[in-house]
């Protein structure tokens, strides 16, 4: 999230910590690495899980947190905010521009507050991110379909939705009833 000074760049970062869902994050992360956390409290210290698994991320964790032992509320901390950009436009094209540098060859902007990450992002990110040729500034005429396909603005007749043409306008031919009813149920 871009923002004037580090400053402001720190108080919204202490906002959006707020925010956190420790539980839910905990609950993802059991879900992606196979591990049940949901019945250990977040105030469990991580030197106390016994896994045979995830112990990079648990070292990871313990290097992270300082004079106390690192617990799971600091995993979910950590895991939530971990590729988090918050600061000047200027800081963040520096920080993509380290992803780019290393390999990353696309990001996935989240939002904080709809529309204003997308437009805080595209209003003051894009334009210095553009200037150092990082990304692009002009694009090829057409919409995205033409330029995936390579044809008119109509997805071409070999796509195998072109059958659902219609399918949604009363007295135009499409797809048969059940076929839709299906789908929609």
């Amino acid at each position: 999230m871009p923002t004037s000074t580090e400053a402001e760049a720190a108080r919204v970062a202490a906002e959006l910590d707020e925010w956190i869902d420790h539980d839910g994050h905990l609950a993802h992360m059991s879900g992606s690495i196979g591990i049940d956390f949901g019945h250990d409290d977040l105030d469990t210290p991580v030197g106390e899980i016994k896994t045979e698994g995830v112990q990079s991320m648990i070292g990871w964790i313990n290097d992270l947190v300082t004079g106390r032992p690192a617990t799971l509320r600091d995993v979910a901390h950590h895991t939530a905010t971990n590729l988090r950009i918050i600061g000047t436009p200027e800081k963040i094209a520096d920080e993509l521009a380290a992803w780019q540098q290393s390999g990353v060859d696309g990001i996935n902007l989240m939002n904080y507050e709809i529309p204003t990450s997308y437009e805080d992002f595209v209003d003051q990110v894009i334009p210095t991110l553009q200037k150092r040729g990082l990304i692009q500034s002009e694009y090829s005429d057409g919409t995205l379909r033409q330029k995936i396909f390579g044809e008119g603005d109509r997805l071409p007749d070999r796509h195998h939705a072109t059958r659902y043409r219609g399918a949604f306008q009363a007295g135009v031919t499409g797809a048969p009833d059940e076929t839709l009813a299906g789908a929609v149920n």
